[in-house]
């Protein structure tokens, strides 16, 4: 897929201008094999959710709590996922969101808390990829 490289519009492989902005594409390199720049804010969030994962993982083989440690590890998977620009990583860390919501649940943890913290670290990661959306791709080729 070729995206416009001003306002990140789906463009055809022999447009001359983008249909949205009008951008004159001639001038840029329009290839799908261009490299794809990740926003700062992006990269520390996903540098803090592989080391907040691996921090818990290894504080919970301790306890042998082996349900927690799964989830941990997919959450790790899926942050590798969006750093390799696939949107399945995205959905998979809702899913494991919602997966450790039930288990704090079951585990007594405060119902209010656990939610609030399960939306809130969703809804970050969601503004922080946002404005660069259109790289995320289901399946990368």
């Amino acid at each position: 897929m070729v995206y416009c490289n001003k306002c990140g519009e789906k463009i055809g492989e022999n447009d001359e201008y983008c249909s949205k902005c009008g951008n004159n594409l001639i001038a840029h390199v329009r290839n799908s094999t261009r490299i794809k720049s990740r926003p700062t804010f992006l990269n520390v969030l996903l540098i803090l959710m592989v080391i907040g994962n691996i921090f818990a993982i290894l504080l919970l083989l301790g306890f042998q709590d082996y349900s927690r440690i799964i989830l941990f590890a997919l959450n790790l998977f899926f942050v590798y996922l969006l750093y390799n620009w696939n949107i399945i990583g995205f959905y998979g860390i809702i899913f494991m969101s919602f997966m450790g919501f039930v288990l704090n649940i079951s585990s007594g943890i405060n119902a209010g808390l656990s939610l609030l913290g399960s939306v809130i670290g969703v809804v970050i990661l969601y503004f922080a990829m946002k404005p660069v959306w259109h790289h995320f791709d289901w399946m990368n080729k």
